[in-house]
């Protein structure tokens, strides 16, 4: 999530949990073939997709996703996400840094 430690900073860690709660249960309902949201720590998230689902279908509904939560979410200030996605295989270490690396890249391309 980009800018949540400013919610905790300003607002308070109640209402940063409940931003955070808030977050997963708006991915969960709004991009199709969510099995699955792991906290990875701080504000970084994993979310897991059934098998079938397409890398292009699946950045396609979280960019939709990221453009109805930064509308809906502006009591909190600049409050988004980026993403990194990829196919987790038996290599879980260098996944993570894999789906790490596309996260920064999408920040990058798009600064908010």
């Amino acid at each position: 999530m980009d800018h949540f430690k400013a919610v905790n900073d300003l607002e308070g860690h109640l209402i940063g949990d409940k931003v955070l709660r808030d977050f997963v249960n708006f991915i969960r309902e709004q991009v199709p073939g969510v099995m699955a949201m792991i906290r990875l720590g701080g504000d970084e998230f994993i979310a897991i997709f059934q098998s079938g689902e397409t890398a292009d279908a699946v950045s396609e509904s979280l960019r939709q996703a990221r453009i109805r939560y930064e509308a809906v979410h502006r009591q909190h200030g600049n409050l988004s996400f980026r993403m990194g996605i990829g196919r987790l295989g038996e290599k879980m270490d260098a996944a993570l840094g894999e789906l790490d690396q596309l996260m920064y890249e999408d920040k990058q391309r798009n600064q908010t």
